[in-house]
């Protein structure tokens, strides 16, 4: 394994490239270097790029090490200033404006999306109107409005706002969710809240060539809302084809993500790369004229990037898109590609415009599929050897599918604590079925004038959605169709690669050192996980949340806890903000007390009853019964509540 390692080293220079540029980023992010740091890191890269450059000694062979090390740490250093250069907001900037009260004129970033309860789209400020002095502005917002509001906004649109943007709040509650970090990586620090249309008025249509991207969608989506369909079934197509997962259906998305399937509702590399398999067969005309497979290729690589744009860009998208432009040259020039040189380039380039996408978990997710699939889909492949044609492209759909969890299942288990136990039967329906519908949705698109042809094409594509949406349901309802796993530490999770890629490097070079670098993370990562579970079930402790400015009381006791809520809050408001603190808390059975206003919290420490009530075998007589929360955990028979 080692000699392959080194081999892969030489042949994929840019993966030498990749690992320290992205290395330094995350540097920047946690070292936090100011500007004069980056100016200084800009120097040192130019007079060590001019050393390697022109110093003899650097073209001889038995310093290669140093070279190699030199523009390593390089490298490095770029990557630092390019996180300090993407961290660093002008003075206009709505986090270092004053506050912004008045007019502001906003731009249009996103279709507006209308939900059950709101409407919502992405915009990015560029003006402000304030006693009228015009100052100008940057940064990107949220905007939200009643439902069924901005119908008349499209992509690029300008619009004049009258009302107080707010800065997007951090999280509360211990362990919740920071939707404000996950906003900001997508450079979006504020909102607002339209309620009246008299608090915007129209400014100016869309003059950006990049709104064609959005009108492109808009038209498709409206080709595709006339299918004979309900509107769940309408969501998945909407996501399946042009990557609008906004409308989809919860209960149908926990079905697909229980079944394994999610990835199916992500515009990703699975799609990119058969769009780009079906496009080279419709197109193979062009290999038998003159210069045919240059004008083929650039066909190719203007339809995979005109589908990235209607999809929005997703990180999985741009990387797929990226790769198989790089293939299309590759292929047009006769020359062999090596994929992981290949998949680098995708990266240096996504990373080099935009550092802040490697914090983005499609972004890490998309890269290890793609590697796990390269690197271990042939040798799983190999396992098995069939002469019938059925069970052979079975198991070749399997091998992709085992190659692409193994590499990814640890950070699945980090980011969502669950591992969908039947994802070999979902994947051996979606992945032909996902083929089968796109293909049927690029030929109802293309003949879109045609309407006796269409309505017949969209009939067949509507047979095809429902029937993998209902087997895709049927796999996500079975018996323990998802195994949830409790939190997990970084530590583990690097003991579980490393475990998984020592025991891969036995696999490949039988040597037993491998294996017991294996067990030993095992063996690492068992200890952490026993000796964390110990610690939480000695643990005795009282939190106090905050949800939908109400208070909710936390009870822990081991691995129970008892919620003290008061009525009117919803089970999804309770999962998104204290959920993660009790999964992090390793707690396994909750017991829900809901009262009505019976309890009032004093000075965070102290309970208020209103009234006389009895918990277990301690009774608060009302009213104004006063008790230390502490007493309650210490002299109350929690069990005793139920």
């Amino acid at each position: 394994m080692k000699e392959r390692c080194l081999n892969l080293w030489s042949i994929a220079p840019l993966v030498r490239i990749f690992i320290p540029l992205t290395a330094g980023i995350l540097l920047s992010s946690i070292v936090s270097p100011n500007s004069r740091l980056a100016f200084a890191t800009a120097i040192i890269c130019l007079m060590s790029l001019a050393a390697i450059q022109f110093k003899p000694w650097t073209q001889e062979f038995k310093h290669r090490t140093r070279v190699g090390l030199v523009i390593q740490i390089i490298t490095l250093l770029v990557g630092m200033l390019l996180g300090v250069i993407h961290s660093s907001y002008p003075q206009n900037h709505l986090s270092k404006a004053e506050p912004c009260e008045g007019k502001v004129l906003i731009r249009v970033e996103s279709t507006p999306i209308s939900k059950a309860k709101s409407t919502r789209f992405e915009a990015s400020a560029i003006a402000q109107l304030k006693d009228t002095k015009l100052t100008s502005l940057s940064g990107g917002l949220i905007v939200y409005g009643p439902p069924e509001s901005f119908a008349e906004l499209a992509f690029g649109d300008k619009i004049w706002i009258n009302t107080r943007l707010q800065p997007i709040s951090g999280p509360i509650n211990p362990h919740e969710f920071d939707y404000r970090s996950f906003m900001t990586n997508r450079g979006i620090s504020h909102q607002v809240y339209i309620n009246d249309q008299k608090q915007y008025a129209f400014a100016s249509a869309s003059t950006d060539w990049t709104a064609v991207f959005t009108s492109s969608r808009d038209f498709l989506q409206a080709e595709l809302n006339k299918l004979p369909l309900e509107k769940d079934r309408i969501s998945v197509i909407s996501a399946l084809l042009l990557g609008q997962k906004q409308t989809l259906d919860p209960d149908l998305g926990k079905s697909f993500a229980a079944a394994g399937a999610m990835h199916v509702l992500a515009v990703s590399g699975l799609h990119v790369g058969l769009i780009f398999l079906i496009l080279s067969k419709i197109l193979f005309f062009f290999e038998r004229v003159k210069n045919g497979p240059w004008v083929k290729a650039s066909i190719l690589i203007l339809l995979l990037w005109l589908y990235a744009g209607i999809t929005g860009f997703s990180p999985s998208v741009l990387r797929a898109t990226t790769m198989f432009t790089a293939i299309a040259i590759a292929q047009a020039s006769t020359r062999r590609t090596n994929i992981y040189n290949t998949l680098a380039f995708s990266g240096i380039a996504l990373v080099i415009v935009n550092p802040r996408i490697i914090y983005e978990v499609g972004f890490q997710l998309s890269y290890l599929a793609v590697v796990g699939i390269v690197f271990l889909q042939p040798r799983i492949y190999g396992w098995i050897n069939s002469k019938n044609w059925l069970i052979d492209k079975a198991w070749q759909i399997s091998s992709v599918s085992i190659a692409a969890q193994i590499a990814t299942f640890p950070l699945s288990l980090y980011y969502f604590h669950m591992f969908p136990s039947y994802f070999l039967i979902s994947n051996l329906i979606v992945i032909p079925l996902t083929g089968v519908v796109l293909s049927l949705g690029l030929i109802y698109f293309t003949v879109c004038w045609i309407p006796l042809i269409q309505n017949l094409i969209g009939q067949i594509l509507s047979w095809s959605v429902d029937l993998l949406s209902t087997l895709v349901s049927w796999v996500g309802n079975l018996a323990g169709s998802q195994i949830e796993i409790g939190d997990l530490k970084v530590l583990q999770i690097l003991l579980l690669y490393g475990a998984i890629m020592a025991f891969i490097g036995y696999c490949v070079r039988y040597h037993l050192t491998w294996l017991k670098i294996a067990i030993s993370c095992v063996i690492g990562m068992v200890s952490i996980a026993a000796l964390t579970d110990e610690i939480r079930s000695e643990q005795r402790l009282i939190t106090i949340y905050e949800v939908r400015g109400k208070e909710v009381i936390g009870i822990k006791r081991g691995h129970e806890c008892w919620l003290m809520t008061e009525t009117g809050l919803e089970s999804k408001d309770l999962s998104y903000m204290i959920e993660p603190d009790l999964m992090a808390s390793g707690i396994s059975e909750i017991h829900q007390i809901t009262f009505d206003k019976h309890f009032q919290i004093v000075r965070k420490d102290m309970l208020l009853s209103q009234e006389s009530i009895k918990l277990g075998k301690m009774e608060l007589k009302g009213p104004n019964s006063l008790v230390h929360l502490a007493k309650i955990v210490a002299e109350t028979n929690l069990s005793s509540w139920d």
